[in-house]
């Protein structure tokens, strides 16, 4: 058994707009009715600009202090590399700057999508649920190098998905 906390999420809609959030779960011990610094401030744990959207998950006060999600967008930018890989630039740079050895503090996972609408999913912890759709498949995981696929043919109305294969 493992704890699961706050749930992420991005997306894009047929007109290409991105979106993204966060649950305030977080982490164990916090009053009822406190609300996630990360799941508030813009740019630590989500953000979205023309080049895609991010979310990120895990120890509130260091996502806080060291706003991954922006830097993810804000690198994504700059670099002419993919998603997967400036994610885990990111991803080793948050390790670094939290020191690293101190889990659950670098202990984060990154859900992001670019405006193109290619997903990347990246964690430092044990384990990370993620999903996504694409072309007509949802993929899923929940461990490192997890990654399994089941085709969507459930929808009463397949148009209205955006994943949908057009072909």
């Amino acid at each position: 058994m493992f704890h699961l906390g706050a749930v992420g999420a991005v997306a894009f809609d047929r007109k290409k707009r991105l979106a993204s959030g966060t649950s305030t779960a977080g982490e164990p011990g916090k009053l009822h009715g406190i609300v996630s610094a990360t799941g508030t401030a813009i740019g630590c744990g989500i953000y979205v600009d023309k080049s895609g959207s991010v979310s990120v998950s895990g120890c509130d006060k260091a996502i806080y202090k060291h706003a991954p999600a922006r830097r993810i967008l804000r690198r994504l930018r700059r670099k002419a590399t993919s998603i997967d890989n400036v994610v885990a630039e990111i991803l080793r740079d948050f390790e670094e700057e939290t020191g690293g050895a101190s889990p659950p503090e670098s202990d984060v996972g990154v859900i992001a999508l670019t405006s193109e609408g290619i997903p990347s999913v990246s964690f430092k912890c044990a384990h990370f649920p993620w999903a996504y759709c694409d072309r007509g498949y949802v993929y899923y995981g929940c461990t490192r190098n997890e990654k399994f696929s089941e085709k969507i043919d459930v929808l009463e109305r397949p148009s209205d998905c955006m994943c949908e294969d057009s072909n």
